[in-house]
């Protein structure tokens, strides 16, 4: 897609297992995920006008499930705060009820969604890949970062070779990527250096909604639809000394559980007599006009 600065754009993107997880499915299932296929993206979106040196804008206008299934899963083998007591894996599916998550494997637990992207970014230059690779390369033998792998890497119209090549999502970087960041919802704005030609923005790794820090590495994750407006900051990482993405957070936050209290409202009658609040109440200035003035 190529769009102008300023146009907006709504992007739709599978789960991050690309759907080889399924309602009510088993734990063997979880064994079976082939990570290669893990976060499928959506784009790229090229802006027009975007060059190297500019920051690319990306303002969250919406975000929302397509599906309204999410699964948190805790997958046998991955890394994770909970993988040493769930050695075999864990499952939990979770059901978007409007602006609540609810799972029947968590009973009498309801999350408040806070569905935002999980994975966002540009596109690299080819000098930075290289110098990814450089770096990565001592860590990947125990799965601290993963190293490039053509199958399924599906990036139309660019051939083998960059198939080979290419960077995985894991672990973010200089252009983003899968940055989990669970303040990425409307309201939200990434600032992006950009690296190449048009910036060519993607998206996926939809969250229902995620904790601080993923520990368990994973999140409510689903399918979505992000809606974004996109605009260009000339010679932006120069004037803003920009190298890697800023994130201004949502203005607005789900709280869970810190402020839950029983409210109580006031009522201008007792019983059957209405009062009168003379503060806002005209009615004795004005007898022929019973609902002109008032409040």
């Amino acid at each position: 897609m190529t769009v102008d600065p300023g146009d907006e754009v709504i992007l739709e993107s599978a789960a991050y297992d690309d759907y080889q997880i399924h309602d009510y499915g088993s734990l063997d299932e979880l064994r079976r995920v082939d990570l290669s296929r893990m976060h499928p993206l959506t784009g790229p979106v090229h802006v027009n006008g975007a060059r190297p040196g500019d920051v690319l804008v990306a303002e969250v206008l919406g975000v929302e499930p397509l599906s309204g299934v999410a699964f948190s899963n805790i997958l046998p083998g991955t890394p994770g705060l909970l993988g040493e007591v769930f050695p075999d894996g864990y499952r939990s599916t979770w059901y978007a009820r409007g602006g609540i998550a609810e799972s029947p494997q968590v009973p009498g637990v309801r999350i408040p969604a806070q569905p935002h992207v999980g994975t966002i970014g540009v596109a690299p230059s080819f000098e930075l890949m290289r110098r990814w690779h450089e770096r990565e390369r001592p860590l990947y033998a125990d799965g601290r970062a993963f190293a490039p792998d053509p199958r399924n890497a599906l990036l139309r119209g660019l051939g083998e070779e960059a198939a080979r090549v290419a960077a995985r999502t894991q672990p973010p970087r200089e252009n983003g990527g899968n940055m989990d960041i669970n303040k990425l919802g409307p309201g939200s704005k990434v600032y992006f250096p950009v690296f190449v030609a048009g910036g060519l923005l993607s998206l996926g790794d939809h969250h229902l909604s995620a904790g601080d820090g993923e520990c368990s590495f994973n999140a409510m994750e689903m399918d979505g639809r992000t809606w974004l407006r996109l605009r260009v900051i000339e010679d932006g990482m120069a004037r803003h000394r920009i190298t890697t993405p800023v994130v201004r957070p949502a203005p607005i936050v789900a709280q869970f559980g810190a402020d839950r209290y029983l409210g109580f409202n006031g009522f201008c009658f007792d019983g059957d007599e209405q009062g009168i609040d003379p503060a806002t109440d005209d009615q004795e200035r004005n007898p022929g006009d019973p609902f002109r003035g008032g409040a």
